[in-house]
């Protein structure tokens, strides 16, 4: 490759990267992101493999919650949560911890505690009970605030910034790969059909300065009429944490 070419590729290079602030609701308390914990989290990487993070904050409270619901109840919880409610000893609080628990998802354990800790022998006994067989309290609850930069990032969606995706698709294009479609989805699926899944196909796209992928928020959310974007980045080292909140 000559000079010419060598500027002109980091121009385009300068042209497509971004810097935006984002969020993420984690269970994991760290001060650096480790490539080995992908998939540890939610568990899901239906839109590439990567670190996901989201540019609303409410959304990251939301995977903050459902994260630590999922990863402090103890396995045995169910089994002896029913045994006790339907237990013969009368105390008048166990239909209300049942509707608080299960009829209303309420993940605000800590809180629930408290309601109960100045009722009296009745309060007690909840409180013993929940401390004993609900969580494990030691389980963090953390926000992260990070910097993402964005590098040529592909657009999941089907009908959103198209343009963005034909530049992904010549990039492929310089590196041997030739795709038919600008949809960012396919364009991926593609990819890693080509280099055999998720993973390959990020480290690939990674190493071809292509280290994003940018999709609306979905349905699980409750977000996905709103603004929010949500992203997933293949590099931990394009990924700055700017603050994180612990509780």
């Amino acid at each position: 490759m000559n000079l010419i070419n060598i500027i002109n590729e980091e121009i385009n290079t300068l042209a497509n990267e971004n810097n935006v602030a984002a969020y993420q609701g984690s269970t994991a308390n760290h001060d650096g992101y480790d490539i080995k914990k992908i998939g540890t989290g939610e568990g899901n990487v239906v839109f590439g493999f990567g670190f996901y993070f989201t540019s609303c904050y409410g959304i990251a409270k939301f995977y903050e919650d459902s994260l630590w619901v999922r990863k402090a109840f103890k396995p045995s919880f169910l089994k002896n949560f029913v045994a006790w409610v339907t237990g013969d000893k009368y105390n008048p609080y166990k239909k209300q911890v049942y509707r608080d628990i299960v009829n209303d998802h309420n993940t605000d354990i800590s809180g629930i505690i408290d309601l109960y800790s100045n009722k009296g022998d009745s309060g007690k006994e909840i409180l013993n009970f929940l401390r004993e067989n609900l969580v494990n309290e030691k389980t963090p609850k953390v926000i992260y605030s990070v910097s993402l930069s964005l590098k040529n990032p592909i657009y999941w969606d089907e009908n959103n910034n198209n343009n963005n995706n034909n530049n992904i698709v010549k990039i492929l294009q310089t590196n041997g790969i030739s795709v038919k479609t600008n949809n960012g989805e396919q364009i991926y699926k593609e990819v890693s059909k080509l280099k055999g899944g998720f993973k390959k196909a990020s480290e690939f796209l990674n190493l071809i300065n292509i280290n994003s992928i940018i999709y609306g928020a979905g349905t699980r959310s409750g977000m996905e009429n709103s603004d929010c974007i949500n992203y997933v980045l293949f590099n931990h080292n394009d990924v700055k944490i700017t603050n994180k909140k612990v509780s």
